[in-house]
């Protein structure tokens, strides 16, 4: 791992992928095992306002599997309530109440809130090289599996001609994949 404060850089190299990585997302998988050969992440302490802060992903490994069913209900009960909550905000973002308080928080703001947003809507992400195997056994204990793997994706801002530029929260983001494939 090096951090490097000056310059705004985190780089950690071939990490493990802890089985838990999944959870918050409450799906119904987990990880098995695997690796990321490359985690990068720049932010221009300097020049926050005309450049973009970079996260790059390089080389993601991952075998996955179905989660096994919680023995603990406290845990259990704990992922409900999260799920409920999830729920109930997607709810509220939809009937608009979240977009009112989002406005009323726009008028509100100073110079560190819209720094923050500057750099939330010019962040720039690349991913490359990435590779997820979910294995399982049907119901009759026969081994089966099928995979994603990713060669580039990238996301970042651009004006209205579709060029990359540094944006204002009004302005667009582009995405771009190339050659993503599934298997099984």
């Amino acid at each position: 791992m090096k951090i490097s404060l000056l310059s705004g850089e985190f780089k950690m190299t071939n990490p493990a992928l802890r089985e838990d990585a999944l959870d918050s997302l409450e799906l119904p998988i987990t990880v098995k095992s695997g690796f990321l050969g490359l985690l990068n992440f720049k932010l221009p302490w300097k020049s926050l306002t005309s450049e973009p802060a970079v996260i790059r992903i390089c080389d993601l490994y991952a075998l996955v599997g179905p989660r096994k069913q919680d023995s603990d209900e406290s845990r259990q009960e704990k992922r409900v309530q999260s799920t409920k909550q999830r729920l109930l905000q997607l709810a509220e973002m939809m009937a608009g109440e979240e977009e009112e308080a989002q406005e009323k928080k726009e008028k509100d703001k100073g110079y560190f809130a819209n720094l923050q947003a500057a750099v939330v809507n010019n962040l720039q992400i690349e991913i490359e090289n990435v590779h997820i195997r979910y294995q399982d056994y049907d119901q009759n204990g026969k081994p089966f599996a099928f995979g994603v793997t990713i060669e580039k994706f990238s996301a970042r801002s651009t004006n209205s001609k579709g060029e990359f530029q540094f944006v204002n929260p009004k302005d667009r983001k582009s995405t771009r994949l190339n050659s993503s494939h599934t298997y099984d």
